[in-house]
């Protein structure tokens, strides 16, 4: 697997051309948000309100790295809010 990157890294290497469709693909899986645009992705969910667990889900996701699975099967135990 490639080392994570940012947008704009993997953005260059594909415009560089001579790339398969697969090492494309394998580059955008290599992709990481910066803080800021964690931020407006926040928003931008918050704003589409797609479901009522939709925003608290991506919130999770994005500060604890946790997968979709792992949220999903997450109790009220599994955290501590003091």
């Amino acid at each position: 697997k490639h080392p994570f990157q940012t947008m704009e890294q993997v953005e260059r290497q594909v415009a560089r051309g001579g790339l398969s469709q697969v090492e494309i693909d394998e580059l955008w899986d290599s992709v990481f948000l910066s803080a800021e645009q964690i931020e407006q992705l926040l928003a931008d969910v918050r704003q589409i309100e797609a479901s009522p667990s939709a925003y608290p889900l991506f919130v999770l996701a994005s500060m604890t790295g946790a997968r979709r699975s792992e949220m999903l099967r997450s109790r009220i135990d599994d955290f501590d809010f003091e």
